[in-house]
């Protein structure tokens, strides 16, 4: 912030007058006029003193000399006005305030667009995350940091009683279901076929009600499982060599 500092200043009576009663010279006068409004630019820009002391006051002037000696002496001079309750700088709002006022209202709009534009910036992130988390949803981490499909799927379906790949999984002993479990299964069954589902379901009911959110797990499971996919047909291709041997062939 700054002050106005007018030349006329210079050779103003009242720089006369403090002069005189300070037994300074005039260009340590105006030193001292210009260090002290300078300091009640920083803590006390309503130009109200009244708080300050007068060894404040000094000090915020850098007098050296007694501190009342300078108080009396502005006061006396014009440079202060003393009332019964208050102390305030002379004229301040006429030469010092309104640039004061201007500049804490220029602080107070930066802070409020600061405001504003950090809260617009968290909102984008958040869209931004929830898109990200909703291109994820494919449940091809086998782990339990993977995307909770539930949190995105808007589109809630009604369980099928007679979906198989539903009633193996909500054949899984303490297994934990909801309205969405038919929505999300469709999906492995379209993306893996219903038997591997199933097959992964039965082989690894256990861990799948173990984990935290089962139904991930077993996306986990079905999107780098390939051992479950082999683990069937393995088993096909014995029960086929077994229906060979029995068949004598």
């Amino acid at each position: 912030m700054w002050i106005e500092s007018h030349q006329e200043l210079r050779t103003h009576p009242k720089v006369a007058r403090l002069a005189s009663t300070l037994g300074i010279d005039r260009h340590n006068t105006l030193a001292l006029l210009h260090l002290f409004w300078w300091w009640c630019v920083d803590f006390a820009p309503t130009g109200d003193i009244t708080r300050f002391t007068a060894t404040e006051i000094s000090c915020g002037a850098e007098w050296s000399g007694d501190p009342q000696t300078l108080l009396d002496a502005l006061t006396e001079t014009g440079w202060i006005d003393q009332t019964a309750k208050r102390r305030r700088v002379h004229d301040w709002d006429d030469f010092a305030g309104k640039w004061i006022r201007r500049a804490l209202a220029q602080a107070k709009r930066m802070r409020e667009w600061r405001n504003k534009k950090s809260a617009r910036d968290a909102h984008v992130m958040r869209t931004k995350r929830a898109r990200l988390s909703h291109v994820r949803g494919d449940l091809t981490v086998p782990d339990l940091t993977v995307p909770d499909l539930t949190k995105h799927d808007k589109r809630v379906s009604t369980p099928s009683p007679s979906s198989p790949t539903l009633q193996a999984y909500r054949g899984i002993k303490g297994i934990k279901t909801s309205r969405r479990d038919q929505s999300i299964l469709d999906r492995f069954v379209e993306r893996y076929g219903e038997s591997t589902v199933i097959d992964a379901i039965r082989e690894h009911e256990i861990k799948i009600v173990a984990a935290e959110r089962p139904l991930p797990y077993l996306g986990g499971i079905l999107g780098n499982g390939r051992p479950v996919l082999r683990k069937s047909l393995t088993d096909r291709a014995k029960e086929i060599e077994t229906n060979l041997t029995l068949r004598g062939l």
